[in-house]
């Protein structure tokens, strides 16, 4: 249960500072180009670093699908995952929604719409919650950019999650660049999602037709990116080499402490078995001196 609830905190940490930095950046007309990705990123890194000992730190269910597929976890936690995300990302719309109502009264966005009389439900239809969209007639070029982009993610989260490949104090600050990076590069095109629950949260929340038309595109594009990215990462940068030993486990730092607690027995096994061959060739060396002295005359 602890791990479902550090998905749900984290998730709904990133959604929340992510979309209300869209929503009230927006309201405000001061939006720069380096803002909502840096804000996404830092707040994927502040979650991670928080929450990452406890469950992985996926926030993602694109990310729990690819750990899923390469036995890092079970279904069952699989499945745990997604209603922690899901619950969280909704909370943290419901949360924006809720802080919009006095939001829209404040000088600075009735100065930048030019409406004194300005409501939340009509700040909502105007600016939305933080959803993602497209062009309509680009369904197929939308569909591969975030498929591409959840690819590049999960395959750098995988690697980076591997004892061998990865290093765990850089890990939650190398994600979050990467996060931050994505965004920047694929946001003009399709509001650059890279998590289905990020997607559905607003939409849901906005009740944006437009937005619930196209969300099926952010569900599945990333699911079928991480699907992709999970084979590839094990076969091709072997980041699964022992599956066996960590079939059972949710999180690497049980995996760091069973290869700890390995790398001792294997230790003691050392030390003793040098032991008994030194005592062996002190015995040998014994008998060999008692047969090699001469009787004294």
């Amino acid at each position: 249960m602890r791990k479902y609830i550090a998905e749900f905190f984290g998730t709904f940490i990133v959604i929340f500072l992510g979309t209300a930095s869209i929503v009230f950046s927006t309201a405000s007309k001061n939006v720069g180009a380096l803002t909502i990705p840096l804000i996404f990123g830092f707040a994927v890194i502040t979650s991670t670093y928080a929450f990452g000992d406890v469950s992985g730190g996926h926030f993602n269910p694109a990310i729990s699908f690819a750990a899923t597929i390469n036995k890092r976890m079970s279904w069952k936690d699989f499945f745990g995952y997604i209603v922690g995300q899901i619950l969280g990302a909704l909370s943290a719309s419901l949360l924006v929604l809720l802080l919009l109502t006095s939001y829209v009264k404040t000088f600075a966005v009735q100065l930048s719409t030019n409406n004194p009389n300005l409501t939340a439900r009509d700040f909502v239809k105007r600016i939305g919650v933080g959803e993602v969209g497209f062009v309509p007639n680009q369904i197929l070029y939308s569909f591969l950019i975030e498929l591409i982009a959840a690819f590049i993610l999960v395959t750098i989260f995988l690697n980076l999650t591997e004892t061998r490949f990865g290093n765990k104090g850089f890990d939650g600050l190398s994600i979050g660049l990467t996060i931050a990076t994505l965004i920047f590069v694929f946001q003009p095109f399709t509001g650059a999602s890279l998590n289905p629950v990020r997607a559905l949260a607003p939409a849901l929340v906005s009740g944006n037709s437009s937005a619930l038309g196209q969300l099926w595109v952010y569900i599945i594009a990333p699911i079928l990116g991480g699907g992709l990215a999970a084979p590839i990462s094990k076969y091709l940068m072997r980041t699964e080499k022992e599956p066996s030993a960590i079939s059972n486990l949710s999180n690497k730092n049980e995996y760091f402490d069973k290869i700890k607690h390995e790398d001792h027995i294997e230790d003691s096994d050392s030390k003793n078995n040098k032991k008994i061959i030194s005592k062996k060739k002190s015995s040998t060396k014994n008998k060999n001196l008692k047969k090699t002295k001469k009787p004294f005359k």
